[in-house]
């Protein structure tokens, strides 16, 4: 699916009603395209913007894993493991990966950890909560902190299974 960050936006232009699971994983791919790199000449240069996770209750700022991405130069960019855990935001260290190239990726809320699984790397993050909610909200692409997208930002994620 393309998702489409219009330039002054923060969301996509794809429906934005929360998609719900019972899974604690799921399973894509993606691909950011070149256009995507963008500079803004402040101090939000260099925050991470949401590309794909989920959300271990109704609030995404109390429990989630997302992988998140940055840009790094006009060929490369950069993707973590950001959660937050009762509420904590922990960023993990980072991954280069190429602009227009496909990854697939695997995110994991087990009682104990948050996984985001690539077939050549993998990142781990301890948890302090050991509660699992039944029902899971499916993030999905959000340029910022505090700034909008600069101009266009195009990203493609397929969802291989929840």
């Amino acid at each position: 699916m393309d998702y489409i960050i219009k330039k002054g936006k923060h969301y996509s232009n794809w429906f934005n009603f929360p998609f719900f699971t019972f899974r604690r994983s799921i399973k894509f791919q993606f691909m950011i395209e070149s256009s995507a790199h963008y500079t803004l000449n402040n101090e939000d240069d260099f925050d991470w913007n949401k590309l794909f996770g989920l959300s271990n209750s109704w609030n995404h700022h109390q429990s989630s894993a997302r992988i998140c991405w940055r840009r790094l130069n006009e060929e490369k960019f950069q993707v973590c493991l950001y959660t937050y855990d009762d509420g904590v935001k922990t960023v993990s260290k980072e991954i280069d990966l190429f602009y227009d190239t496909f990854y697939g990726a695997r995110i994991i809320i087990s009682r104990n950890n948050f996984y985001l699984l690539f077939k050549d790397a993998s990142i781990i993050l301890p948890r302090r909560s050991e509660k699992l909610f039944p029902i899971k909200t499916v993030l999905k692409p959000y340029f910022g902190g505090n700034s909008v997208a600069p101009h266009d930002i195009n990203i493609k994620i397929n969802l291989v299974y929840l």
